[in-house]
């Protein structure tokens, strides 16, 4: 099961989307409102969920990353789409994922005969890749990385090449060598500045 405590009413649909880009098959739910102090509204939601073993385990380590995807997707500052099941799968937080998903709109607009949802799949099939994409980047541009960065890029290039051998498909091998080569050739971001 799984609870949510919002301090404003839900939109049911949006939120069984919402948990399933997150990974998350909703198979009940239940909505509680209560009145806290001061008459203040409050709702909570009780969702019951179905998944893999895997799934479920994942699911108390990665809490404190899915409540702040959950927020931040509550207050839109984060996009919704099945892209944020890379919160759960790979251990990413929702910025990371952003991050990911700046660099398919920006692959997009050099490769224009595919499309978002053709990427996404690719990404969330080769989810190692994904991840081993933002170490890449991680290591390239994280201001505060506190070991050598020729070492870090390194360590991540390799991370990248072996994940990159798991990749059956031809079409998905040139998908994601073409983000890698985005973040190699990047020069610059502003996305440590929070």
């Amino acid at each position: 099961r799984l609870h949510l405590y919002s301090m404003h009413e839900l939109g049911l649909t949006q939120t069984l989307k919402t948990l399933e880009n997150l990974g998350l098959e909703v198979t009940d739910e239940l909505r509680i409102p209560l009145l806290l102090p001061d008459n203040r509204d409050c709702f909570l939601y009780r969702f019951e969920i179905h998944g893999s073993a895997d799934q479920i385990a994942l699911l108390e380590p990665g809490s404190e990353r899915i409540v702040e995807a959950l927020r931040s997707l509550d207050e839109e500052r984060a996009a919704d789409d099945e892209l944020n099941n890379l919160i759960l799968t790979v251990g990413l937080t929702w910025r990371q994922v952003e991050a990911l998903r700046t660099l398919r709109n920006h692959f997009l607009q050099i490769r224009p005969h595919y499309n978002a949802e053709t990427v996404n799949r690719v990404l969330l099939k080769n989810s190692s890749v994904a991840r081993a994409l933002f170490r890449c980047f991680d290591a390239r541009f994280d201001p505060a990385l506190i070991q050598d960065r020729a070492d870090a890029m390194k360590v991540a290039e390799d991370e990248m090449r072996i994940a990159l051998e798991s990749v059956a498909s031809l079409v998905e091998d040139e998908v994601l060598r073409a983000l890698h080569n985005l973040v190699q050739c990047a020069l610059r971001t502003n996305f440590y500045q929070v």
